[in-house]
């Protein structure tokens, strides 16, 4: 690179190009095309397939110089090299949530890194997209991952304070003499059902024996067959729907088993693990402001337990 008046600039690339290039210790390269040279021609060495003819023009870096820093440029390629892999390790055994942090913009997974400074490593999610292009994803939408993990944390303790909560409510109600008497009547409406269901089966018995002695033809068969087939398949969810319904008004009622066990055992945490993410996060969205919205797996049973205990509160107040 030449400046005023076709003198040479030594700028930091220059430097960079005339100790990274064996041509400026005086040797020639043959065989192997490379970068530019510093005169304008391709230059290489013969570790990279070509071969080197010694002492074929005016030396600008001696040969130790030169070696030298080649010895110091892998240390600092190896060293820079490690610890991009202990960062990577490092972020890896951090990230607790792997792909369902996503970035509420573009909907892609939002990945963990790790910033090196003086006050020591921090770890953050990122927008992939954003990393990429601008144009997929304008915003950054970082978050810090300890933010992220007292957020998700504190959803958590929510849902499980406010599933535990309603589930002692529900049983406190059903504890009382309207809880016990919709028990009540709920369990004789499933035994009238029970008895229909014995009555349609008796009766679908029944008819082969008719067709035998020829009280009914082949195709009446067939038709009253599939007459009390559907009556019983009818009975028959209709009774499920009531025995799910009494389940509500049980004296000792629980929530779904693997629901409760989830929630129970996790109780006793005082910070996110990653068996409560595994078992309870479904997706972490994040806006551009760090923001995160965070969906569990058992928000919906949650939203009907508190729906039932609203229509139970309801009834007491009616009653």
């Amino acid at each position: 690179m030449t400046g005023h008046k076709g003198c040479v600039e030594w700028t930091g690339i220059v430097v960079k190009r005339l100790l990274s290039n064996e041509y400026y210790t005086g040797d020639s390269v043959h065989g192997k095309t490379g970068g530019k040279l510093f005169g304008g021609g391709s230059g290489g060495g013969a570790d990279a397939g070509g071969y080197v003819v010694r002492d074929t023009h005016e030396a600008l870096v001696s040969r130790a110089d030169f070696d030298r820093v080649q010895e110091m440029k892998a240390e600092q390629a190896r060293v820079y090299n490690g610890k991009r892999a202990e960062g990577r390790r490092c972020a890896a055994g951090r990230n607790k949530f792997k792909k369902k942090v996503v970035c509420s913009d573009c909907g892609k997974t939002m990945y963990l890194f790790r910033a090196v400074s003086q006050e020591g490593d921090k770890f953050f999610y990122g927008c992939s997209s954003h990393n990429r292009s601008r144009k997929v994803c304008p915003y950054r939408h970082k978050v810090m991952l300890e933010d992220l993990e007292a957020a998700v944390f504190g959803v958590i303790r929510s849902h499980m304070d406010a599933c535990l909560d309603a589930e002692r409510l529900v049983r406190k109600l059903n504890a009382g003499r309207q809880g016990m008497e919709r028990y009540r009547l709920i369990s004789r409406q499933a035994e009238r059902i029970r008895e229909r269901m014995r009555q349609a089966a008796g009766k679908k018995a029944g008819l082969y024996a008719d067709f035998a002695e020829r009280l009914i033809d082949g195709e009446e068969y067939a038709a009253l067959s599939e007459r009390y087939t559907k009556e019983a398949e009818a009975l028959s969810a209709e009774l499920e729907r009531l025995l799910e319904e009494r389940k509500r008004y049980e004296r000792d009622f629980h929530i779904e088993e693997g629901w409760e066990k989830t929630v129970r055992g996790s109780l006793g945490e005082r910070e996110l693990t990653q068996g409560m993410v595994d078992a309870f996060v479904t997706r972490v969205s994040v806006d551009r402001d760090g923001n995160c919205e965070v969906v569990l797996a058992y928000d919906d049973m949650l939203a009907e337990l508190l729906g039932a205990v609203r229509e139970r509160e309801a009834e007491k107040d009616e009653g």
